[in-house]
């Protein structure tokens, strides 16, 4: 059934305006449909504007990779194959920007694998990608002073969650490992698509999603109002048109690979701490850039402890999409935890919000 679009009901490109995009990659041939760019502020990027062949075996097309904790290690370097954005729209003129997916596209090289490692095994390259989401995820800030008092102490939080809904889909003749991070202060998420070329050499699709609604810009409240359906729909559908074809000798690593597996893949997660804190931050922001006409200022506009609980519950819930294998293996994302471990009075001030989070308690 036609439904109009709106905040609730929001509408990307249409995929049947996707053109042919196809790069040559020296390992491998990569192609994929796309409608054309539609950038929100369409000065800032150079999209789509990567060349279509290029020597991924060649050293010096590399660059270190960024991360929120600064440079990567050495070992891990990237190269840029393509990038797009798409706008996300509800009703003409009064609703006209209720988000939008940004797409980049990295071929990741990773240098000194030790020697009985491949990425063509699937939990090889899935602690592959839990030391990139080390430099990549691992994101740490500070608690939002209260009532406009300047916090001379502040405390650290985790500011995403991930890897959610992790497991390994089959697209056409690929399997992709597949995983989610949430942000718990904002209206951002990151949808990550990942599938090897070569034993060192991985290409990522990495969409980040963002939602945006006047009054309601945090991770709790941008649900209810923009809901995320809509975004992941699109990036399904996205993916559904991609197509890699490896040369002869990785492809033959990669069916021999094949043979030796399981019918359960092992997938990537947050550990329970990791969730049980990821409740208290979301609660603590489900009041930021919030306001509650039917509350005088100064009142807690926060939402009930119960429901923000409920949604991290709900979120982390695994969905399994069509074409997923069964989920085997758990392997644990811990260095968020272990990042704001380190320092002795934040891992105390933390132990009480697990604390209370555990049991369905607002930390204040």
């Amino acid at each position: 059934m036609f439904q109009l679009r709106s905040r609730k009901n929001p509408k990307g490109p249409s995929m049947s305006q996707a053109r042919h995009i196809k790069k040559d990659l020296g390992i491998a041939r990569l192609a994929f449909m796309a409608p054309a760019p539609s950038p929100r502020f369409d000065k800032l990027t150079n999209w789509e504007g990567q060349p279509d062949s290029l020597d991924a075996l060649d050293l010096t097309i590399y660059t270190h990779k960024l991360g929120s904790n600064g440079h990567f290690p050495d070992n891990i370097q990237k190269y840029r194959v393509y990038n797009n954005e798409w706008q996300f729209k509800g009703l003409p003129i009064i609703q006209r920007a209720c988000g939008e997916i940004n797409l980049v596209v990295d071929v990741i090289r990773i240098d000194d694998l030790p020697i009985n490692e491949n990425l063509f095994n699937k939990r090889d390259l899935a602690l592959t990608c839990l030391e990139n989401i080390k430099y990549a995820h691992a994101e740490v800030h500070t608690e939002p002073p209260k009532n406009d008092v300047f916090n001379l102490n502040p405390q650290k939080w985790p500011t995403y969650l991930g890897p959610i809904n992790s497991q390994w889909i089959k697209k056409i003749n690929t399997d992709w490992l597949y995983y989610e991070f949430q942000s718990l202060t904002h209206h951002s998420s990151t949808v990550a698509w990942i599938t090897p070329l070569t034993d060192q050499h991985f290409i990522l699709f990495n969409f980040s999603v963002s939602r945006s609604c006047p009054n309601n810009n945090n991770a709790y409240r941008i649900e209810e109002h923009v809901p995320r359906k809509n975004f992941l729909d699109y990036i399904h559908k996205f993916m559904d048109t991609v197509e890699i074809e490896l040369q002869p000798e990785f492809e033959q690593k990669r069916e021999q690979q094949k043979k030796l597996e399981d019918e359960a893949k092992p997938v990537i997660e947050a550990t329970s701490e990791h969730i049980a804190l990821a409740k208290t931050v979301m609660h603590e922001w489900s009041d930021c850039q919030y306001k509650d006409p039917s509350k005088d200022k100064g009142e807690d506009r926060r939402a009930p402890f119960k429901d923000v609980s409920d949604r991290i519950d709900w979120i982390v819930t695994p969905k399994p999409t069509p074409g997923s294998y069964p989920r085997g293996e758990l392997i644990y994302n811990h260095a968020i935890m272990e990042k704001l471990k380190q320092d002795s009075a934040q891992a105390s001030m933390m132990q009480t919000a697990l604390e209370s989070s555990t049991n369905d308690k607002p930390l204040a």
